[in-house]
């Protein structure tokens, strides 16, 4: 008989810069953080966004077209949240998960992946990030 897991997306996942010292970093996040940082050095920006994520679980994805997924609009939300994060502000990364699949085109496979594989710690390393590309590359414990 198969077990099928259930994965199910949490309904807040709020962070911030306050929350983002590197002891109280997820693992997942850490990772994520040091190889997007290994493959694009200092130069993220917030349009790179779709290729931060395809980075961030090393696959391109299925639906994936560099020339339809710049889309002004949620580039500007995604500023918009930078911003706020920067400030000080909390995000809830929930919301985002949310906005990315409403905003792009993913297999159901891809969705998947999100839920297996956090997306929610996925966007926290890409937010911390853009708020300072040039921030060194985190220590990961062999405890963590």
């Amino acid at each position: 008989m198969k077990k099928f897991l259930l994965y199910r997306q949490p309904e807040t996942y709020l962070v911030s810069l306050g929350e983002s010292s590197e002891e109280k970093l997820p693992l997942l996040t850490k990772e994520t953080y040091n190889k997007i940082k290994d493959k694009f050095g200092n130069n993220i920006k917030v349009s790179d966004f779709p290729l931060l994520l395809s980075e961030a679980y090393g696959k391109k994805f299925d639906l994936f077209d560099k020339y339809t997924w710049n889309k002004a609009e949620f580039i500007s939300y995604l500023v918009d949240r930078v911003l706020e994060f920067k400030s000080g502000k909390s995000l809830d990364l929930s919301q985002i998960h949310t906005d990315v699949l409403t905003a792009y085109d993913f297999t159901k496979e891809e969705k998947r992946t999100f839920l297996e594989k956090s997306i929610e710690e996925v966007l926290w390393a890409i937010f911390l990030l853009l708020n300072n590309p040039a921030h060194e590359k985190l220590n990961i414990d062999k405890n963590d």
